[in-house]
C-alpha cells in the first residue's frame, strides 16, 4: 500500500474516531444519566440564551481574526481587514472539512504567501505567533479562574489539573520573557534551539517575528488583550449554552475554568478542529464541577457549543464556493509542498 493511500486512511480515521468518541459519550450519558438527554429532547429551557451563545461564539472568532490582522500588519504584510476576515472564515471551515494534512492554518498561510511572495516567511510566522498568543491566553484565563474560584479544592483530579495549568502558565511566561528580552533571545543557548531538527526552523521564525514586536509595544499589548478577550467570550458562550439547556448548571466562574482547559486539549493536533478531544475534556471537567444530580450534561453542553462553532465556520462556505478553483489549486499545492518537505526530511 503506497504512502498516499496510508495518509488518506489515517485522515479518515482522524475524523471517524473523534465522531465515534462523541457518540460513545452520548451513549454513556444515555445509559447512566438518561434525564440529561431527556431534558434536551423536551426543548431548550431558554432559546434566547442559546442565541446569546451563538453571538458570543461568533464574537470570539471575529476577535481572533482581528488579532491575526494586527499580527500581519505588524509583520509588514499589507492586507485589508475584510480579506483577513474572509481567509479567517475559510480557515475555520477547513479545520472541519479538510481530511488531509492541510488544515485551516496552512490554508491561511498559503494564501497570504501566494499574494505576498516576498513575505512568505512572515506569513508562516504570523500563524505561529497567533497560535502561541491564543494558547498563552488560554492558560492565563484558566489559571486566573482557578485561583479566583478555588475549584481546585473540589477533588484531587481538579487539583492535579490546576497544578499542571499553573506549571504550563509559568513555562509560557518564562518563554515570553525569553523571546521578548533581546539579550536573552540572542544568547548562545537560545540560538542552539534553532538548530534542532524540525523544531529549529519554526522557532527561528517565531524569534524573527517577535523581533518586530519589541519596537511596537502598543500593538503587542493589544494582541495580548485580544487573546484574553477571545477566551473570556468563549467561556461565556459555554455558560449561556449550559443555562439555555438546563436550569441548574455550574457557575460562570466554573466555566472560566472548564472551557479553557478543554480548549487546551482541543488545541492538540489529534483531530480536525479539536473534534472529540474538546467534548471529552469538557465532559470530564463539567462532571467534576457538577453535583451528582447534574452528571452527564457536559457532553450535551459541549456539543451545543460545538454546533455554534460549526455554524460560524459555515460562513466560510461562501468564500470557498466563490473561489473554489483557486482554493482547490492552493490545497493541491500546499499538500504537495508538505509531502515534498516530509520526503526531504526522511532523506
Amino acid at each position: 500500500m503506497n504512502h498516499p493511500t496510508l495518509r488518506r486512511i489515517a485522515s479518515w480515521l482522524g475524523l471517524i474516531i473523534p465522531i465515534g468518541l462523541i457518540i460513545g459519550l452520548f451513549w454513556r450519558t444515555w445509559r447512566n444519566n438518561p434525564e440529561a438527554i431527556e431534558l434536551l429532547l423536551n426543548g431548550p429551557r431558554s432559546p434566547w440564551r442559546l442565541y446569546a451563545c451563538f453571538g458570543l461564539v461568533i464574537s470570539s472568532i471575529l476577535v481572533t481574526f482581528v488579532r491575526w490582522h494586527l499580527l500581519l500588519r505588524t509583520l509588514h504584510i499589507p492586507i485589508r481587514l475584510r480579506d483577513t476576515m474572509r481567509l479567517g472564515f475559510l480557515g475555520q471551515l477547513m479545520n472541519f472539512i479538510s481530511l488531509g494534512q492541510v488544515g485551516g492554518d496552512v490554508v491561511k498561510a498559503f494564501f497570504i504567501a501566494r499574494e505576498h511572495k516576498e513575505r512568505r516567511a512572515a506569513a508562516i510566522s504570523s500563524i505561529l505567533v497567533d497560535r502561541a498568543c491564543g494558547l498563552y491566553g488560554l492558560l492565563i484565563v484558566a489559571s486566573s479562574a482557578l485561583l479566583i474560584s478555588g475549584v481546585s479544592a473540589i477533588s484531587p483530579a481538579i487539583a492535579t489539573i490546576a497544578k499542571a495549568t499553573y506549571l504550563l502558565t509559568a513555562a509560557g511566561t518564562i518563554g515570553c520573557v525569553v523571546i521578548l528580552t533581546p539579550a536573552i533571545a540572542k544568547s548562545s543557548w537560545v540560538l542552539r534551539l534553532t538548530e534542532i531538527t524540525r523544531f529549529g526552523t519554526r522557532f527561528q521564525r517565531l524569534l524573527d517575528a517577535i523581533q518586530l514586536f519589541r519596537d511596537d509595544r502598543i500593538t503587542l499589548l493589544a494582541i495580548g488583550a485580544l487573546s484574553l478577550l477571545v477566551h473570556i467570550l468563549s467561556a461565556m458562550g459555554v455558560y449561556f449554552a449550559a443555562t439555555g439547556l438546563y436550569a441548574e448548571t455550574p457557575s460562570m466562574a466554573d466555566m472560566f475554568v472548564a472551557n479553557p482547559i478543554a480548549s487546551v486539549f482541543a488545541a492538540l493536533p489529534i483531530s480536525p478542529g479539536g473534534l472529540g478531544t474538546y467534548e471529552l475534556a469538557m465532559d470530564y471537567m463539567y462532571n467534576h464541577l457538577s453535583p451528582p444530580s447534574q452528571q452527564g450534561r457536559g457532553i450535551v453542553v459541549a456539543s451545543c457549543f460545538r454546533l455554534a462553532t460549526i455554524m460560524v465556520a459555515m460562513i466560510g462556505v461562501v468564500f470557498y464556493w466563490t473561489h473554489h478553483r483557486e482554493v482547490a489549486k492552493a490545497l493541491r499545492e500546499a499538500e504537495a509542498e508538505i509531502q515534498q518537505k516530509q520526503t526531504s526530511e526522511r532523506e
